[in-house]
């Protein structure tokens, strides 16, 4: 993929990567609005009942493709420099999701109180981070 010129995500105002400017609160909200899409897919993945569509998408979008790595079959990411933000992380979860889904099934999770994307070591239904998880006790939202 060659280097993006703008950053773009549905929602907020398209970003130029100058380094030559400064940030502002424009590059703020495209990363709030990109990360909530990412959190809503990853939500939806460890559901009980899965919801796989940004899988279905990303393959249909061509933002991954199949390929050979190191003679084993495996799904690669392959994003294009005008595809949104969003989907440029997702196409990076999907190809790991769609290497290993089991896996990622098993030991993906996502604290409900911050929005942490955590690996845990075992299949557990605790949905908090270590800094939401308190000596045994589940924290909760109010």
């Amino acid at each position: 993929m060659k280097r993006p010129m703008v950053l773009r995500e549905p929602g907020a105002r398209p970003l130029r990567l100058d380094m030559r400017m400064e940030t502002d609160a424009s590059f703020e909200e495209l990363l709030l609005r990109a990360r909530g899409r990412v959190i809503e897919a990853v939500r939806g993945l460890i559901a009980p009942v899965s919801d796989d569509r940004f899988l279905h998408a990303a393959i249909y979008g061509g933002r991954v493709r199949r390929a050979s790595v190191d003679g084993k079959a495996a799904w690669v990411p392959s994003p294009r420099e005008i595809d949104f933000l969003g989907d440029m992380v997702l196409s990076v979860l999907a190809s790991a999701v769609l290497t290993d889904r089991d896996y990622y099934r098993a030991h993906l999770g996502l604290c409900e109180l911050c929005g942490t994307v955590t690996f845990r070591d075992a299949a557990d239904t605790r949905a908090q981070c270590a800094e939401h998880r308190v000596s045994g006790f589940t924290l909760r939202a109010r």
